[in-house]
């Protein structure tokens, strides 16, 4: 699913670097202007979702560590 998450969160770059959902100031108005978009444009859904998808595969919190570790350790 796209992901609507607040803003000031620090995965919210990554969030808007993939292009998987919205960053918003968490508000009623707000909300329902990104529920009504996702739900009004199947293409952008379809979109946020796949790149919601290949974000949380990239952006897995093992495998960033273990590169980390790699590089820094040259192991």
């Amino acid at each position: 699913l796209p992901i609507i998450m607040n803003n000031g969160i620090s995965t919210g770059d990554d969030i808007e670097k993939y292009k998987a959902g919205f960053v918003i100031q968490l508000n009623k108005k707000n909300l329902t202007k990104v529920l009504t978009k996702l739900l009004s444009d199947n293409k952008l859904y379809n979109m946020m979702k796949n790149n919601a998808f290949r974000m949380a595969r990239e952006v897995d919190l093992e495998k960033v560590l273990n590169k980390h570790l790699l590089q820094k350790y040259n192991i």
